[in-house]
């Protein structure tokens, strides 16, 4: 999923129709296994506050050290007009809420995602304590009411609108609202159910990759799809690729086995590194690593994709390593220092 968006921002159309799925992917994820980690049995300011803090320390600071770069470049090479306003809204994560294309995709293109993402964190607890405690029943005619409402409201806006529902946080609290519900409805089917054998696995996954082909290729050659397109359309496929992928967890097919292997798990740990560096790996690539090779005569300009991909991953270990792992346990060792100070 990661590389699939990766490639569309490089300029690749490979996967143009799975990109939006791709994206969904992320959030439907993060809602079904948050709710299977943190129950919120209790919820009050204090702990509200040590769960988004966490979450936020992580998120930042990388976010940061991303930015830098990305605007150092714009700056030096003036390649773009570097606004004041613009970097601050980036750096605050709020350019999601902000109705201008310039805005939401001016620095960092993929941050959009994190500011989502952040504020679905902050909705969590909340969300965890009273929206789950609704029978699964209630929670799937919710979504369903949503989504009608999303069909009968999305076709009338313009290009733009549109474009701006797709970065707008609450918006995509939907996606992570439908995680949550398949989270806990693959609770129930692991709990109800019984293991699957591995073809009886296999036969599964390979139903849910068909629903998303089948769902791919009436996008892209009818119009039956047209009044859902964009994001909307991804929503089941997403929710579906997401709720096999937990239920079969530890008892998965062919398919999942594959996708368990060590170079795709190496490639999941340092996805979140690969989502976050693609523009300053390209932009870096583009101003300071072609014009030092074509200095002695080694033109790489239109070779740029191979070596941007290559670089990305090789960055994106680094970064996992040394500044990715670093923060994470600063973030857990501050929320377990907080919480014995409260405590005590």
């Amino acid at each position: 999923m990661a590389l699939v968006v990766v490639l569309f921002h490089y300029q690749v159309h490979w996967f143009d129709q799975l990109v939006s799925l791709g994206v969904s992917f992320f959030f439907v994820a993060s809602g079904a296994l948050l709710v299977g980690r943190h129950r919120f049995d209790r919820l009050d300011w204090h702990s509200w506050w040590q769960f988004v803090k966490v979450r936020a320390l992580r998120i930042y600071p990388q976010h940061w050290l991303a930015l830098i770069p990305i605007v150092a470049i714009y700056y030096c090479f003036h390649c773009k007009p570097v606004s004041v306003q613009g970097v601050m809204m980036h750096a605050a994560l709020l350019q999601g809420w902000v109705p201008s294309h310039d805005v939401q995709f001016g620095y960092n293109g993929a941050a959009w995602f994190l500011g989502a993402i952040l504020f679905c964190y902050a909705c969590y607890p909340v969300l965890r304590r009273y929206y789950c405690r609704w029978h699964l029943g209630w929670q799937l005619l919710t979504l369903l009411a949503l989504g009608v409402g999303f069909y009968y409201v999305l076709p009338t806006l313009s290009p733009g609108q549109r474009e701006y529902t797709y970065t707008l946080p609450v918006v995509r609290l939907y996606d992570f609202m439908l995680g949550m519900t398949m989270g806990l409805l693959s609770q129930r089917l692991k709990r109800d159910a019984k293991p699957l054998g591995a073809m009886q696995a296999t036969l599964v996954e390979v139903s849910v990759l068909m629903c998303i082909a089948v769902v791919t290729w009436l996008n892209r050659y009818t119009l039956l799809l047209n009044e859902w397109d964009n994001y909307l359309i991804w929503w089941l496929p997403a929710a579906l690729l997401v709720l096999v992928s937990i239920v079969l967890d530890g008892h998965e097919g062919y398919v999942g086995r594959l996708l368990r292997c060590r170079p795709l798990v190496w490639l999941g740990r340092v996805c979140m590194a690969v989502y976050l560096l693609q523009f300053v790996v390209s932009l870096s690539t583009n101003y300071l690593v072609a014009p030092v090779f074509g200095h002695f005569g080694v033109m790489i300009y239109g070779k740029t994709l191979w070596l941007n991909v290559v670089l990305l991953l090789l960055v994106a270990e680094g970064w996992t390593r040394w500044v990715d792992a670093p923060l994470r346990r600063w973030a857990a060792r501050r929320s377990v220092d907080r919480a014995r100070q409260t405590t005590a």
